[in-house]
C-alpha cells in the first residue's frame, strides 16, 4: 500500500429492509417500555387512592359519637333534602330514613332528613343554600360546615352511609 492510498472500507451486506429494520425495532422497544412505565405509574396511583381511602375511613372510625373532629376530611353531618310531595325516589328514601339514621349514629354522624311536606320552610331555606340539581339531594358536611360529599339521588341505606363516609 502506498502512502497516498486509503484502505478500502469494509461493507456489511444490508439485511432485507435495510437500516430501517433496526430503527423499527428500536422504536418498538421504546414504545413497549413507555407502556410499561405508564401502567406501573397508573397502578401506584390507584394504590395510593385506595390507601388514602382506607386512611380516611380509619380516621372516621376513631371518632365514635359526634364530636368536634377539626379534620376537614371527616364527614360529621348529613342532610337529605327530600321532595316527598312529588318525587318517587324521595318517598323511597323516606321509607329508609330510620335505618339511615341508625347507621349514621353508629358511625358518629348526625343525620337530618328534611321533607318538603313535613318542614316546608326549612326545606325551602336549605334548597336555596344547597342549590340541588335533583332530588333526593344528600350532602355531607365536615366540622366547619363545608360541603364534603354530595350524593344526588336515591341509594339503599348501607350504600348511602358508606358513600358518605368515603368522602367521594
Amino acid at each position: 500500500m502506498s502512502a497516498n492510498s486509503m484502505p478500502t472500507p469494509i461493507s456489511v451486506p444490508e439485511e432485507k429492509g435495510g437500516k430501517s429494520t433496526g430503527l423499527i425495532i428500536g422504536i418498538f422497544i421504546a414504545v413497549i417500555l413507555a407502556i410499561i412505565v405508564i401502567f406501573v405509574a397508573a397502578g401506584s396511583s390507584s394504590e395510593d387512592k385506595h390507601k388514602k381511602h382506607k386512611k380516611q375511613h380509619k380516621k372516621h372510625k376513631k371518632h365514635k359519637k359526634h364530636k368536634k373532629h377539626n379534620d376537614p376530611d371527616v364527614v360529621v353531618k348529613v342532610i337529605t333534602l327530600s321532595a316527598d310531595s312529588w318525587c318517587g325516589f324521595c318517598k323511597k328514601m323516606g321509607k329508609e330514613r330510620e335505618e339511615i339514621q341508625k347507621l349514621c349514629e353508629k358511625k358518629g354522624i348526625e343525620y337530618q332528613f328534611v321533607s318538603d311536606i313535613e318542614a316546608p320552610e326549612e326545606f325551602d331555606k336549605l334548597k336555596k343554600e344547597l342549590k340541588p340539581k335533583g332530588f333526593p339531594h344528600n350532602v355531607g358536611f365536615n366540622d366547619v360546615q363545608e360541603q364534603k360529599v354530595v350524593v344526588p339521588g336515591y341509594m339503599p341505606a348501607e350504600a348511602f352511609v358508606e358513600r358518605m363516609l368515603s368522602g367521594i
